[in-house]
């Protein structure tokens, strides 16, 4: 059986694509050639929604090399958006080989052929149940069983799997990308990796009931190794990041809040070789959550837990079984235990800050010989900023072979008080993309040596922040760059271009930033040096 579509309203067909306003009923079947899904103008659905849907009804299956692409069309406006809706719980196609649950729909994408998703930073395509009120396994979900697909700016719901790349041990795959999506609603495994690397960059989890990111043998393919950066993970159902025999992604940056799981709140490694960097992971449900739990590693490779906070984990900051690691420059604080370990192969551990677990800071290893444990200064741990106050006593405290991005000895934690501006992680209150330019007061002020200035970019931009005194003399400039859309912060030690440190008085800070997409900011505060 073919795929077949129904348009309706202002509709532009080409021989490989079909436009229009709304698009419905378009059934289930196979994708033999390359074909185009967009949508176009306004369609007033649900009240004030602007929605195009597409209607399935069973499996979609791209095969023979054929390229799936779903993107807008050029004139559709930021509030245009196209929902994929797929029967709940309902399969009227052909039973495709291997087809696992032949009861849900499905869309495979086929060794050889592609999926190419981009719903754009504002419209966002969005994967869902077509029911009243969604379960959490209407549809099975996205299966990649190709390479060098991309996934990206969706939101994909109410399904299985969120996005299965399932490769095998004859034929890993490689270069898959699954970036800036928002995931709700997965009843198993969010994002599954299966003999494949790639990216899982930018997305967010909310709300999904069994692990979110899952990686099986997921190790490096060549160059192509397993990139899992900057992902904002509500875990409070689940494991956070799972890794399985073999598997040897990098992962860093995230934020990942709660658990009711003690088997790894933020990441839990089995047989695997990650490398685990500068991620959040903070507060635990109940008396469960563990922010790192290793085990059974299999490897003598040097693999590091490093540069990371873990905050208010009840059960474990990190739990270690049999684990040569490295763990250092870490922060664990206000948890049950903070590092536990069991068995002959132990960890290796130094320059930590371990403060104030309830039920230990250390079990079955001794704290590294520069190792410290005192309050690290959150900004505000409880709002979910876990950046360093300029008197924090982690602050150069690092291991120095390690150095912060403006080349000053490493702080501990994920969140280092380096010169160069760097993405913030947001909270899980905010949207991962802010939606207007801001600036706020520094922090702390008045300040000596250092304060902090936080700012958003809602779009990509060029951004210059420069200091001046009260004279209107320019000081330094601390940045002048272009920056994606997102969160930033820069820190000003109260030093001049030439690196001398100015005198005690009022100074003036000043961004402007100007994006290409459209749009202008500019805006000047005050903040007080007291020497």
């Amino acid at each position: 059986m073919s795929f077949t579509g129904i348009a309706i309203e202002n509709i532009h067909t080409g021989e490989n694509s079909m436009v229009a306003d709304f698009l419905l009923n378009c059934g289930s079947g196979y994708i033999n050639h390359n074909l185009t899904w967009q949508w176009s103008k306004k369609v007033k659905m649900f009240g004030t929604n602007k929605t195009a849907i597409i209607s399935l009804t069973g499996d979609v299956v791209v095969q023979n090399g054929a390229t799936l692409t779903i993107e807008p069309y050029s004139s559709v406006s930021s509030s245009d958006t196209l929902a994929i809706e797929f029967a709940a719980n309902s399969d009227d196609s052909d039973v495709y080989p291997g087809e696992v649950y032949t009861d849900k729909g499905e869309l495979l994408i086929t060794s050889g052929s592609k999926l190419k998703v981009d719903g754009g930073s504002k419209q966002r395509v969005k994967f869902r149940s077509d029911a009243t009120h969604p379960y959490d396994s209407d549809w099975v979900g996205i299966t990649l069983k190709s390479n060098d697909n991309d996934i990206l700016n969706s939101i994909i719901r109410d399904a299985i799997y969120g996005v299965y790349s399932q490769g095998s041990s004859g034929h890993p795959l490689s270069n898959n990308k699954v970036n800036s999506n928002t995931f709700r609603n997965i009843g198993s495994v969010a994002v599954y990796s299966y003999y494949s690397s790639g990216e899982i960059k930018n997305n967010a989890f909310y709300d999904n009931y069994s692990s979110v990111i899952y990686n099986y043998r997921s190790f490096s393919a060549i160059d192509d190794i397993p990139d899992i950066e900057n992902n904002t993970i509500d875990a409070r159902f689940s494991t956070g990041i799972n890794n399985y025999s073999n598997s040897n992604p990098i992962i860093k940056g995230n934020n990942i809040k709660g658990s009711s799981s003690s088997s790894g709140t933020g990441t839990n490694v089995n047989s695997s070789t990650p490398l685990i960097l500068y991620n959040t992971i903070w507060t635990g449900m109940g008396n469960l959550g563990t922010g790192i739990a290793w085990g059974l590693s299999e490897s003598d490779r040097g693999d590091e837990v490093r540069n990371n906070t873990i905050y208010g984990m009840a059960y474990y900051g990190i739990k270690s079984y049999c684990g040569r690691f490295h763990i250092v420059n870490n922060i664990i604080t206000d948890g049950g235990y903070g590092i536990w370990t069991y068995g002959s192969s132990k960890p290796t551990n130094d320059y930590n800050d371990v403060w104030s677990n309830s039920t230990g800071n250390y079990y079955g290893i001794s704290p590294g010989a520069h190792s410290i444990s005192a309050n690290p200064k959150f900004v505000n741990p409880s709002g979910g900023d876990f950046h360093l106050q300029p008197d924090s006593p982690c602050i150069n405290a690092g291991d120095p072979r390690f150095t912060d991005a403006d080349g000053s000895r490493s702080d501990m934690g994920a969140h280092p008080t380096g010169g160069i501006p760097k993405r913030r992680i947001p909270s899980l209150a905010s949207s991962t993309i802010p939606d207007r330019f801001s600036i706020s007061q520094n922090y702390p002020n008045p300040f000596n040596p250092a304060t902090q200035i936080f700012y958003q970019l809602p779009r990509d931009s060029h951004v210059t922040i420069e200091i001046y005194n009260i004279l209107g003399q320019k000081i330094i400039t601390l940045v002048d760059r272009p920056e994606e859309a997102g969160y930033y912060n820069i820190s000003w030690r109260g030093v001049d271009s030439a690196g001398r440190e100015v005198p005690s008085g009022i100074y003036l800070y000043k961004i402007q930033a100007y994006s290409p997409e459209g749009g202008r900011f500019q805006q000047i505060k005050k903040m007080l040096l007291l020497r």
